[in-house]
């Protein structure tokens, strides 16, 4: 059996070698930029999401939890606060550069944001833009706190985090929904499913 050999000139292996070298110093350059600037902020939406339903903390998770997954939620909370931190007030638009950006701030924040805080930041960034999060949405449709509301009006609070417009409370496809997200939260308690610790 001959086996033969390709022989790679120096200077592609090189040019190879230095290609890989420079994405990954703009990778880290973009990293540093992009999300460790943001971390702070991220944490203090984060905070500012957790205190704002400490008393229901737990049975929104499993609600949350029961409508979108926990990646789900991930991606959500990430997303709304990119937009909310870098779009918004840049006055730009969504564009693939953008969509790339939310990607890798995604993998990022799986290094940096446990599940407890990319919780709190979804929260208070569900339904609107960040910092008027759920408590804005209870208080507009319910005239309560998150923490005063029942378990199918928080269900219903959930439902709309898909899409505000189609799954407001106390319409038919809100109430649907929100019928939904407790059947299935009702087989996570079966399955003994707890809100991750801090």
């Amino acid at each position: 059996m001959v086996t033969s050999r390709v022989h790679v000139p120096s200077w592609l292996s090189l040019a190879f070698l230095a290609f890989g070298f420079l994405s990954l110093l703009l990778l880290l350059c973009w990293y540093e930029i992009s999300f460790i600037a943001r971390l702070d902020e991220l944490k203090f939406m984060s905070d500012r999401g957790d205190r704002s339903v400490t008393h229901v903390k737990d049975e929104l998770y499993l609600l949350a939890v029961s409508a979108e997954t926990e990646s789900g939620i991930r991606q959500w909370a990430i997303r709304q606060a990119y937009v909310s931190l870098v779009v918004i007030p840049t006055g730009g638009q969504r564009t693939i550069l953008s969509q790339l950006n939310i990607a890798l701030w995604i993998f990022a924040s799986n290094l940096h944001l446990s599940d407890d805080q990319v919780f709190g930041l979804w929260v208070d960034c569900a339904v609107y833009s960040c910092g008027e999060g759920l408590g804005g949405v209870t208080r507009k449709y319910f005239r309560k706190e998150p923490d005063k509301l029942s378990v199918e009006e928080l269900a219903s609070v959930v439902a709309m985090v898909k899409n505000p417009s189609i799954f407001m409370p106390s319409t038919v496809r809100g109430n649907q929904r929100a019928r939904e997200i407790l059947q299935i939260r009702q087989a996570f308690q079966i399955h003994n499913v707890k809100h991750p610790s801090p």
